[in-house]
């Protein structure tokens, strides 16, 4: 997976907002200038979906632009734990996966195979952890994709994206969910025990890709 701005903040863009930092991403970056042309072109959005993110600029634009497009796709927002009796264990924190295939964005069911190109962005309840730190992992290594301070109560869309690539196998991607940053050890031990104690709190996510067999 390759990092990008997130494509809300892209989306921002062609709505004629743009923070400075995604600004000069986009000029040095072919692939997002052309997702920023693609999502000028007329899609079948509501018209009320843009005119609320534009009302929203000032007051939690990504959260009310996110509400929206949920909205349209009508989802229901659930949290995606890759161990069952976590699904249901209240207090734990939950990890969602958004997809973007072409222009349209929706909660990943856990099962649908993805396609090379589209997009993922995570939204995170960390239930009384400070930071996520989240991974690209394989039996011989961990990548590192994003690390940060989370909301310790309610939800976090994290603020960045990724584009599935075209390589074969699944992604894995390694949430964990810590008080202080994490020592290489600490993620070797996170990817191989998936520990869920009070201090350190593992979920791992695999996607697949391409036609379902």
């Amino acid at each position: 997976m390759n990092g990008h701005p997130s494509f809300l903040q892209l989306d921002r863009i062609v709505l004629g907002i743009a923070d400075p930092e995604s600004a000069s991403h986009l000029r040095a970056c072919e692939e997002c200038r052309a997702h920023v042309g693609r999502s000028g072109m007329p899609v079948p959005i509501p018209a009320g979906t843009r005119e609320r993110a534009m009302r929203s600029v000032r007051l939690t634009r990504l959260r009310r632009w996110l509400l929206g497009v949920l909205a349209v796709a009508a989802v229901v927002i659930v949290g995606l734990i890759f161990r069952p009796e976590a699904i249901t264990a209240k207090g734990n924190p939950s990890v969602a996966v958004y997809v973007k295939h072409g222009t349209r964005v929706s909660l990943w069911d856990g099962q649908a195979r993805l396609s090379p190109g589209d997009g993922l962005q995570l939204k995170v309840a960390a239930a009384g952890f400070t930071r996520v730190t989240v991974a690209s992992v394989a039996p011989a290594s961990i990548v590192e994709l994003y690390a940060g301070e989370v909301s310790a109560r309610g939800e976090t869309t994290l603020p960045r994206s990724w584009t599935v690539d075209a390589n074969p196998g699944p992604e894995v991607m390694l949430i964990v969910f810590s008080r202080a940053p994490l020592s290489p050890s600490e993620m070797r031990t996170a990817r191989d025990d998936l520990p869920r104690t009070a201090r350190l709190w593992a979920t791992r996510v695999e996607l697949w890709k391409g036609k379902q067999p």
